[in-house]
């Protein structure tokens, strides 16, 4: 790190145990010129210029147990991050969001993409959210050859692509409703349906029936355009251009962010093959996700729904 200038603050962590009679000592230091942590008995200093993103991790995905900064940054030119939890060092989360908006604000104004570009954004965040990235993201995450080769290995264990070219294939499949196809045949004779399966049946025709599909192909198609921009096999501009398709749709569809998350989160179920009253299923950890965030002061949805859609790149 850089000589400091100036503490903006510091925090002693809950001191840690080693051995009968050792305590590792915990650290957190934020300088106007970067960061200080010590822990599990080791030091990084980190300079300003060397990070990349700050974000804050919210307790209400299965793997974070509370409030949780994530500080991303490179190292020798590779990409590292740093995750250090409120149990850790109390009130971190917070005294960092204010950093941000009053020291470090630069890393804020990045995620500051046009208003259209938002709205994609926040069609994707809980699937983000859900993955543990950074909601306020294009893509969830920044382009670099690392994030680029780990998500194609995503798309290819996930999806089955392998390049450029089966991403490419599919995205006309979901403009079209690839999902709709196959709700259309299994809606084709309710009265054939088990006992689970007319329960989602009628949970779905409560919200409107095929919309939900549409919502849920359309959903994927923008969120597959916005990783095959993070992969490196769509320009930025073919993935906006594609997600606009889709956007302009979605819109016209619903009226607003909770209209549309209801229906998605059935096209989810469906796809899962979940009881949509099973509180334990990952539709419900999705809704609990969009419930939670949607009442943060700073939340992928404070975007208007009705925002016009438009080409801003």
């Amino acid at each position: 790190m850089s000589k400091t200038k100036r503490l903006l603050f510091e925090i002693e962590g809950a001191p840690r145990r080693q051995g009968l009679f050792k305590k590792l000592r915990s650290y957190a230091g934020v300088f106007d010129s970067g960061i200080r942590v010590e822990l599990a008995g080791g030091v990084l200093d980190c300079a300003l210029e060397d990070i990349f993103d700050v974000y804050v991790k919210e307790p209400v995905t299965p793997g974070v147990s509370a409030r949780t900064t994530v500080i991303e940054f490179y190292r020798e030119g590779k990409p590292q991050f740093l995750e250090l939890g409120n149990e850790t060092f109390p009130g971190l989360a917070e005294k960092t969001e204010h950093v941000l908006k009053n020291e470090w604000s630069h890393l804020l104004k990045k995620w500051d993409y046009p208003e259209t570009v938002k709205w994609f954004v926040a069609c994707c965040a809980v699937v983000y959210i859900a993955s543990e990235q950074n909601p306020h993201i294009f893509g969830s995450a920044y382009r670099n050859p690392e994030t680029a080769a780990s998500q194609r290995e995503v798309l290819r264990n996930s999806w089955g692509f392998n390049d450029a070219s089966d991403l490419k294939q599919m995205l006309p499949k979901l403009m079209d409703g690839r999902s709709v196809a196959q709700w259309r045949a299994f809606a084709a004779e309710p009265n054939a349906l088990d006992a689970d399966e007319r329960a989602l049946y009628d949970a779905i025709m409560a919200e409107g029936g095929e919309i939900c599909f549409w919502a849920w192909d359309w959903q994927r198609l923008i969120f597959l355009s916005s990783m095959g921009y993070l992969c490196e096999w769509l320009s930025y501009e073919e993935s906006l251009n594609e997600c606009l398709s889709a956007g302009q749709k979605l819109r016209g569809l619903f009226q607003s962010w909770d209209e549309f998350m209801r229906c998605y989160l059935l096209g989810h179920c469906f796809w899962a093959g979940e009881d949509p009253a099973d509180g334990d299923s990952e539709t419900a950890a999705r809704r609990r996700i969009y419930e939670y965030y949607k009442r943060l002061p700073q939340n992928p949805w404070s975007v208007a729904w009705d925002l016009p859609l438009q080409r801003e790149w």
